[in-house]
Parts: structure tokens; C-alpha cells; sequence
């Protein structure tokens, strides 16, 4: 047994990698470009939202130039783009957080940089660390600190004549609270439309995967081939999947307005993911000697042309011989699925607050060496900037502490995108300059261009980029009587080309944080999850236990996933060897789950099927395999995993 087992590794892995290969080399080209737009991500209430709470603020600013107005409408601008989307109740306490927060961080330093420079630069070294420290509690954390630097840096060039510091504060509470209460009054005109929205965007996944396996299906191609064609799709799938139960879950709680939609939609939702579940198993169904290409093509082709099947008038093909397709149909037809099981309770308030900052108290945090350099970097640019003082000088600290990023993969795509976003924003804003004239024309060219831009922020960060920055231009011209539109747009685009080079520098020399290790980490923490997902699988759990442990492990194998795509586009002279063997892992894994999701077969031996998720715990503990059950298994199911088990052992131990 195994001689077997060793002697057909080489075979699997070459196929597994030239499957793979198409996918590796486009996630080795990502490196050096914009990551691809997204075109479900656009929304127009978020545009409105940010036009009444941002442009409104700014308009007014700019017809009737009072200085306090600039202040609130800075601080309006700070809260949109602080607000990460989710459930509401995150967001109104992020929201309240900054406003308190931020208006005390612009008063004060405001008055100390302007009587104690050195200490200014010293406390705000600080609170910039503590920033970037913030991201170990979540997205709604992560944006609080985020712009609580924003507003540091700000604050520190910014001149507040004597005595008026309580009113910029006032002022900063003002625009940052109007802005919350915009996200409010958008939420109650429509408490289910995220709802709504976020399913109609996992079923709009759901038909591009179909879409791309059509697209296989039409080629001819081999499972192999499934297996790395399909890889970002699963992956935004499965993150769309999540933001949605989010969502819903919240929506779950006491009192919430949405409660009457929750669970139709958690329903919808369990249906989504059992779809999208049977869609990955169906690449292992073609790597068959006889695979269904007949009844294949209607079904994905139905799938890919009704993103949702609720309202597409037609149902799905009928009467499929093959139990996998006609488990997709049913899954597409039926609502009448047990629901997802709700999050597990949220521990005590001391264990929220102190657990994660705890956890990442060691020089190995990424998350530490992030704020570390942040801080580094962010405190020589601010004393440069005081010691030196220009009108645009605040540009190079907030180009690096925008574009500085945990990883250093993720640092240079930020970077690349931040640039030439610019670029175009500013080269938008000059031409705006010579058609644009006048107080009234430069309020309305805010407002609209300020809606255009949060539009289309999910879509894409370089266009958001392109679009916000025209309206920094058009308020900076406004408090600039004696700069051009042409200067102030050559000393944005100059000041962000420098700051995003220094924080690619900063990245690659200030404590990196390499992905070989974690690479490996998130590979054990993969195979623990599949573990755990093949023996409530193979041992007959009950459909819910099955579900959770389902879900469980596609979290993890898009960690990993995301893990490798970073550890490929570091740079090549960094770059360790190892990854083809994780890549190999990763589609191992991927195939083991979705084998596991076939019905059963009445040969299935029990002591394979205990073998199989002990031998993946092993793994995950970076141990050995327990020995292998003295008889073989017959062809099948069990026979397949026991092959893909053998690649994973070789991608653990490479």
C-alpha cells in the first residue's frame, strides 16, 4: 500500500501543477498591476449618502468660505471614508468613536503643534501607532484608526487661529456626526435593502462561477484545469457568502428593522451555499473516466443567465441523471433548507477587548510591525513637515500612511494604485479647471464628483482614487486663493509618487513581514479544517454540524489561498521555494471537499473513512499519518481521497 501511494505522487502533483499553472502566473502578474474591478460593487446610495453627507458640507464651504465649515466637512469626508460597510450597529459606535475621538485629536493637536512642535511630533508618533495597532479588533476598528491618523496628520498643519481650537472641535463633531446620521437615515429608508443587496450579490457570484465553468465545459478542458480556472471565483464566493450572513445575523438580533426578511434570507443564503458547494465538487465529477458534459451544459448555462433564481420565471432543467447536477437543480428550486446555525456568543468584554490586543504583543504580529512602521514613518515625515513648513507638505505623510499596508505584497498593488489614480485624478481635475469657473460651479463640480466617486469605491481602488481626487483638488483650490489648479495638482501627484515609493521602501527594510511562515501556518490551519469537515462528513453528522464544518474549512482554504497569492507576489529575489507545493496542497484540499459532499457508496469501507480525516488531523499537526487500513479500498470515492491525502502529506513535507 505504501509503495502505491508514493509511486503515484509525482503523476498527481505534475497534473495538480500545470492545472494550476494558468492561475499562479496571473497571481504572479497581479503583483504589478490594479487588482480588477469589480463590477457588482457599485452603489448609488452609497453615492447619495456621501453627496449629502460630504459634498453638501463641502459646497456650502466652498459659496460661502467659512473656515469652521472646512472643518466639518473635512471631518464628514473622514467619516465616510472610514465607514466600513456591514451591519449598522459597528458602524454607528465607529461612528461615534471618531467624532468623539477625532474632534479631541484635532483641537489638541492642533494647539500643540503650534506652541510645542517636537512634542506634537512625539504624541502623535504615539497615537499613530495605537492607529495602526487598532486593526487587531476588526473592520470597524480598523477604519476608526485609520482616520484618527488621518485626522492627527491633518491637524498638526493645520493653522486654527488663537482661541478657536473648542470650535474646530465643535466643528469636527458636527461633520463627523451629520455624516453618521446620513449612514442612519439611509439605513431606516430602507432597513432590508443590504439585505437584499448583499444576497442579490452572492447569487450574482454564484453565475459567474457557473459562467466560468461553462466556459471549461465548452473548452473541453480537464478537471485539473477546473481546479485553477475557478479559484478567484470560489473565493469571492465565499467572501460574498460571509459579508451576507453578516449582515443577516445582525439583522437577527432583538429589535432589529429587518428582522422580518432575516430568515427568508438566511434560508436563501443556506441555498446559495449549498450550491456553490456542489459547483466545486462538480470539477472532481470531470476528472471521471465518463463525466455528464451533456447535462452539464443547459444546467450551468440556466445558472449563469439567472444570477437570481427566485425571480427568473423559468425553472432549472429537469429530470438529471447524474446525482450531482440534479442535487444543483434542487438546490436552485427548493427553499426548504434548515437554517445556518447563528454565530457562537460573543465572549466577555474584557476577553474582547484585551484577547486580541494580547495576542498580538509579540515581534511575529504583522499587525505590530505594521503600526511600528506606520508610526517610524509617518513621525519623520511630520517633523519634516514642521520643521520646513509648505502648504502641501501634509500630502507626503498621508500618501504613506495611506498607502502602508501589512504585507508587503499588498503595499506595492496599494501603491501602484494610488499612483495612478492620482495621475488621473489630477490630470481630470486641470482639464476641470479650464471648463469650470466660478464659486457656484466649482460647489456643484463637488457634489457631483463626490457622488461618482463613493459610487463607485467597492469597485475598484484606483478609480476611487481617481475620482476623490479631483474633489481634494477643487476644496484645496477653494482655502488656496493664490495657488492654480495646475500647481496644486503637479504637487499632489509629486508628493503622492514619493510618498508611495517610501512606503514600498519602508515595507521591504522596516521589519518585513514575509509570507513563507504564515504560508505554512494557514496550510496546517486548512488541513485541521478539512479535518474536521471529513469526519462529520464521512461519519453521518447531522446536515447542520456538516454545514458549519463546510464552512469552516472553505474559510480557511481562502486564508490560504490568499496567503499564497501574497508569497507570489513578493519580490523573486525574496521569494522562497515552496509555494507550488502549498498550491498543490490547497487543490488537494479543495478536491477532498468536494468528494466529501458525494453521497455515499454502499463499498465505502468504515475503517478508510475513520483513516481518512485522522490521517488530515496528523497533518494539520505537522505529524505523521497513522498506518493505512491493511486492505485497500475499492475504486470510488474513498480510493480518491486516500490519493489526494497522498498529495497533501507531499505538499506539507516539501
Amino acid at each position: 500500500m505504501g509503495d502505491t501511494r508514493k509511486g503515484m505522487i509525482p503523476v498527481l502533483a505534475n497534473d495538480v501543477a500545470e492545472g494550476l499553472a494558468p492561475s499562479g502566473a496571473g497571481v504572479r502578474r497581479a503583483a504589478w498591476l490594479p487588482a480588477r474591478a469589480d463590477r457588482h460593487a457599485i452603489s448609488a446610495m452609497e453615492g447619495l449618502r456621501a453627496s449629502l453627507a460630504v459634498g453638501v458640507v463641502v459646497a456650502a464651504d466652498i459659496w460661502v468660505d467659512v473656515p469652521m465649515l472646512h472643518v466639518a466637512a473635512l471631518a464628514a469626508l473622514l467619516t465616510c471614508l472610514g465607514d466600513s460597510a456591514g451591519p449598522i450597529r459597528p458602524r454607528l459606535w465607529a461612528g461615534l468613536a471618531f467624532a468623539v475621538l477625532g474632534a479631541v485629536a484635532f483641537a489638541g493637536f492642533g494647539a500643540l503643534s503650534q506652541t510645542d512642535p517636537s512634542w506634537a511630533t512625539g504624541l502623535a508618533v504615539l497615537c499613530i501607532f495605537g492607529g495602526g495597532l487598532a486593526r487587531v479588533w476588526g473592520a470597524a476598528a480598523t477604519g476608526v484608526g485609520n482616520m484618527l491618523t488621518l485626522a492627527i496628520v491633518l491637524a498638526v498643519g493645520h493653522v486654527t487661529p488663537p482661541g478657536l481650537h473648542g470650535a474646530a472641535a465643535l466643528a469636527f463633531v458636527t461633520g463627523s456626526l451629520w455624516a453618521t446620521a446620513m449612514t442612519l437615515l439611509f439605513w431606516r429608508i430602507d432597513p432590508a435593502g443590504p439585505i437584499r443587496a448583499a444576497q442579490a450579490r452572492v447569487w450574482q457570484r454564484v453565475a459567474e462561477l457557473a459562467r466560468v465553468e461553462q466556459a471549461l465545459l465548452a473548452e473541453g478542458a480537464p478537471g485539473t484545469a477546473w481546479e485553477a480556472a475557478t479559484r478567484e471565483s470560489r473565493s469571492c464566493l465565499r467572501d460574498a457568502i460571509e459579508a451576507a450572513r453578516a449582515l443577516i445575523l445582525d439583522a437577527l438580533r432583538p429589535r432589529a428593522p429587518a428582522l422580518r426578511l432575516a430568515q427568508p434570507a438566511l434560508l436563501a443564503l443556506n441555498r446559495a451555499e449549498d450550491v456553490f458547494a456542489a459547483l466545486i465538487m462538480l470539477a472532481t465529477r470531470f476528472e471521471a473516466p465518463d463525466p455528464p458534459r451533456a447535462e452539464a451544459a443547459p444546467l450551468l448555462g440556466w445558472i449563469a443567465a439567472h444570477p437570481d433564481p427566485a425571480t427568473a420565471g423559468t425553472a432549472p432543467p429537469g429530470d438529471l441523471a447524474d446525482p450531482l447536477l440534479a442535487r444543483i437543480a434542487a438546490g436552485l428550486a427548493t427553499t426548504d433548507i434548515a437554517p445556518l446555525a447563528a454565530d457562537a456568543p460573543a465572549p466577555p468584554w474584557p476577553e474582547a477587548v484585551f484577547g486580541p490586543l494580547r495576542d498580538n504583543l509579540t515581534t511575529e504580529s504583522v499587525i505590530l510591525r505594521h503600526a511600528a512602521r506606520c508610526a517610524v514613518l509617518a513621525g519623520g515625515a511630520l517633523l519634516w513637515s514642521l520643521l520646513w513648513p509648505h502648504p502641501f507638505q501634509q500630502w507626503l505623510t498621508l500618501a504613506l500612511v495611506l498607502t502602508m499596508q501589512p504585507f508587503v505584497a499588498v503595499t506595492w498593488q496599494r501603491a501602484l494604485e494610488r499612483i495612478l489614480g492620482t495621475l488621473a485624478g489630477a490630470a481630470v481635475a486641470a482639464g476641470l479647471a479650464l471648463l469650470v469657473v466660478g464659486t457656484p460651479a466649482h460647489a456643484v463640480a463637488y457634489l457631483l464628483i463626490c457622488g461618482i466617486a463613493f459610487t463607485l469605491r467597492g469597485v475598484s481602488y484606483g478609480l476611487f482614487i481617481a475620482c476623490l481626487t479631483p474633489c481634494l483638488l477643487i476644496l484645496t483650490e477653494a482655502r488656496l486663493h493664490d495657488a492654480t489648479m495646475w500647481d496644486i495638482a503637479a504637487m499632489r501627484a509629486a508628493y503622492t509618487l514619493a510618498g508611495g515609493g517610501l512606503a514600498v521602501a519602508a515595507s521591504l527594510l522596516l521589519w518585513p513581514s514575509w509570507e513563507n511562515a504564515r504560508t505554512g501556518a494557514a496550510l496546517r490551519a486548512a488541513i485541521a479544517a478539512h479535518a474536521d469537515y471529513l469526519a462529520a462528513a464521512l461519519g453521518g453528522a447531522a446536515d447542520a454540524t456538516q454545514r458549519a464544518a463546510r464552512r469552516a474549512a472553505g474559510l480557511a482554504s481562502n486564508n490560504l489561498e490568499a496567503s499564497i497569492a501574497r508569497r507570489l507576489q513578493e519580490p523573486a529575489w525574496h521569494r522562497a521555494e515552496g509555494a507550488d507545493a502549498a498550491i498543490v496542497a490547497d487543490a488537494a484540499l479543495r478536491r477532498l471537499a468536494g468528494l466529501a459532499m458525494g453521497s455515499g457508496e454502499a463499498a465505502d469501507d468504515p475503517a478508510w473513512r475513520a483513516w481518512i480525516p485522522a490521517a488530515l488531523a496528523a497533518l494539520g499537526r505537522g505529524a505523521a499519518p497513522p498506518p493505512c487500513p491493511a486492505v485497500d479500498p475499492p475504486p470510488g470515492r474513498l480510493d480518491a481521497m486516500r490519493r489526494q491525502v497522498a498529495l497533501l502529506e507531499q505538499g506539507v513535507h516539501a
